[in-house]
């Protein structure tokens, strides 16, 4: 997205990752919990970014909200909450 308006965006991107640490027990830290803070090189590709914030904006803008579809875990939700 920013790449096609001239801004340098790097493919390799870091990705943080949190893992509590599991050495020794809580009560002997003090009933504090650590965590292992690691950062990993993660490549994405947000190439689908632009077209999906497009179809995000044509629904909000639509005069009529979207169909319920039978795929979609909220319509169910809801379907499911209404029904006598």
């Amino acid at each position: 997205m920013f790449g096609t308006r001239g801004v340098a965006v790097e493919s390799v991107r870091p990705l943080y990752r949190w893992r509590r640490s599991t050495s020794g027990c809580c009560a002997a830290r003090g009933s504090r919990l650590e965590f292992r803070i690691r950062m990993i090189p993660y490549e994405g590709d947000d190439a689908w970014v632009e077209e999906t914030l497009g179809a995000i904006l044509a629904t909000l803008r639509a005069p009529q909200p979207p169909a319920p579809s039978d795929e979609c875990e909220y319509c169910a939700y809801v379907a499911r909450a209404s029904a006598p």
